[in-house]
């Protein structure tokens, strides 16, 4: 048998490693019937199945720069340097298999994805709803991405725009989606039944609903309170609050807000990841550990060490 070889897709390799890509890289070792590599824009493991979408400094300042001319025309996955990159990588000319995850993030164009369906066999996961919105990663109440997006009332959430080309770009992608036919991959039936009722999706008909998996080998509770508060340096006595720190999405200032307006006397420890400095108004009522981008063992010390973990997120898949 012919072995197939699969090249993921993705901005970041460790960051998000076990939706994009990397930890199936590693979990599915090469055999007689499939390749996989990865391919990205930031590089940040020693894996050497993992490539790097752009090699030149050059390049990189090209893409900043391409990215900030995008932010003044209000467009998005327009102009690319990594499209290009890609078809002419060795790696995408080896595949059989494209897989992309969060497109969004790549900084891919989006009429780049006509040449490759045509040539290569694609697979698209839908991570969020973006690639049936105008702009949106989470669109909450809205349902103008049923008709259009058309006069959007909200350019400030995340990928914001100064004028509003949402429309502009729902028709892109509609006009796009004409052309191709991937496998898209959801996480849930929600995202499932919005693919479904997306006018600009409904000539595509090979959706598969693989939800988000978690090792439990990993992530388990073998490491006692005790020892993960020792390890980040909390007290026990502490009532541990686990969170991700995010200004757009994720909901952090609403835990802001509440821990200001909360009267008590308990000693109170506000374990972040992700972004820093999100606390600073309360840092002098609480004990504030902002741990950054975790890696996993980290991850699952941060679990152990909590007593809650708080999500208040304004839109998840």
């Amino acid at each position: 048998m012919e072995k197939i070889n699969v090249l993921e897709v993705n901005n970041i390799d460790l960051p998000g490693r076990r939706f994009n890509g990397y930890d199936l890289l590693n979990e599915l070792k090469d055999n007689d019937s499939i390749n996989i590599k990865q391919i990205v824009i930031q590089k940040q493991s020693n894996n050497n199945k993992v490539k790097r979408l752009l090699t030149k400094n050059e390049q990189i300042q090209l893409l900043d720069n391409l990215e900030k001319f995008e932010k003044n025309l209000s467009i998005q996955s327009n102009l690319s340097i990594t499209s290009p990159a890609l078809i002419n990588s060795k790696e995408y000319k080896e595949a059989d298999i494209i897989h992309f995850h969060m497109f969004h993030n790549t900084k891919l164009s989006l009429i780049s994805l006509i040449q490759i369906c045509n040539e290569k066999k694609v697979i698209m996961s839908f991570h969020d709803p973006w690639m049936i919105t105008g702009r949106c990663v989470h669109f909450g109440n809205c349902v103008k991405w049923k008709d259009g997006c058309n006069e959007c009332e909200n350019l400030n959430t995340l990928f914001s725009f100064e004028e509003d080309n949402c429309d502009v770009m729902w028709k892109l992608k509609e006009m796009i989606y004409k052309s191709i036919s991937p496998e898209i991959v959801v996480p849930s039936r929600y995202i499932y039944d919005l693919v479904k009722e997306s006018p600009i999706t409904k000539n595509i008909n090979n959706i598969h609903i693989i939800p988000l998996g978690v090792d439990l080998n990993f992530f388990t509770n073998k490491i006692d309170k005790e020892e993960a508060r020792k390890k980040l340096q909390i007290s026990n006595s502490d009532i541990v609050i686990f969170l991700r720190a995010q200004k757009a999405l994720k909901g952090t200032s609403y835990v802001v807000e509440a821990l200001k307006n909360l009267d008590t006397n308990k000693k109170i420890t506000i374990l972040t990841c992700d972004e820093k400095c999100r606390f600073e108004e309360v840092k002098n009522k609480y004990n504030i550990v902002d741990m950054g981008s975790m890696n996993n063992e980290q991850l699952l010390y941060a679990y152990n060490a909590c007593d809650m973990f708080l999500m208040p997120s304004l839109g998840e898949s």
